[in-house]
């Protein structure tokens, strides 16, 4: 899209990388050899920025987003428990097609457990006073979660 937009190569990315991201998942050379990203949150202030102080932040607005942070960024990632990913489903996603046509194409799951998009919407959809035992805590992900 921002192709269209802007023209090819008219545009940098900002990746919202935070401090926690460092050194797993990004590292000062990768910065500063990166011409066509940004990383506002680590180079733009004295002190990369991370996930506390954007909380902090986010706090002292004079509005609230209504976006529960379970969410993160990767709302049905398949590093997320089984349990987030009820939750998530839960409170509404715009990706479970997304899911359901990747498992059609490929013919193959992507969760734990070999689950499909479909078994975490019928757990999403059963009645609050059925306890499900979610033994499974998922991984540590990029988006915090």
């Amino acid at each position: 899209m921002a192709n269209v937009v802007f023209g090819k190569g008219n545009y940098v990315t900002a990746m919202g990388f935070r401090k926690e991201d460092m050194p797993k998942r990004i590292s000062w050379p990768e910065i500063k050899h990166d011409e066509k990203r940004i990383y506002p949150l680590l180079t733009d202030f004295p002190e990369p920025v991370g996930l506390r102080a954007l909380g902090e932040w986010w706090d002292k607005q004079p509005f609230k987003l209504g976006i529960s942070s379970r969410l993160g960024n990767c709302e049905l990632c398949w590093k997320k428990s089984d349990k987030n990913l009820v939750e998530t489903i839960q409170h509404g996603t715009r990706f479970v097609n997304w899911w359901r046509d990747k498992e059609k194409e490929y013919g193959q799951t992507a969760f734990r457990g070999n689950k499909s998009i479909d078994d975490f919407v019928k757990m999403a959809a059963m009645p609050q006073t059925l306890q499900i035992d979610f033994e499974d805590v998922g991984e540590e992900c990029s988006c915090g979660i």
